[in-house]
């Protein structure tokens, strides 16, 4: 991916991650259920899950290189 794409789809990807879905509505019911520190620890880890899956996007690597026939 060249670097004029990449800046657009990163920013899109943070952006299109912070609309009201699952993981947000997951946030929030953590956070009534355990509180406030548990439901930001959880959301550091979706965080970095995502990063994840977008370097693996950017890099056009499948997420599962082993399993993938050649």
């Amino acid at each position: 991916m060249d670097l004029a794409t990449l800046t657009l789809f990163l920013p899109a990807c943070f952006a299109l991650n912070m609309a009201p879905g699952p993981n947000n509505l997951l946030s929030v019911s953590n956070a009534t259920r355990y509180g406030y520190r548990t439901s930001c620890l959880a959301g550091v880890g979706r965080l970095l899950a995502l990063a994840r899956q977008e370097f693996l996007v950017a890099a056009d690597k499948p997420a599962n290189a082993q399993y993938t026939s050649r």
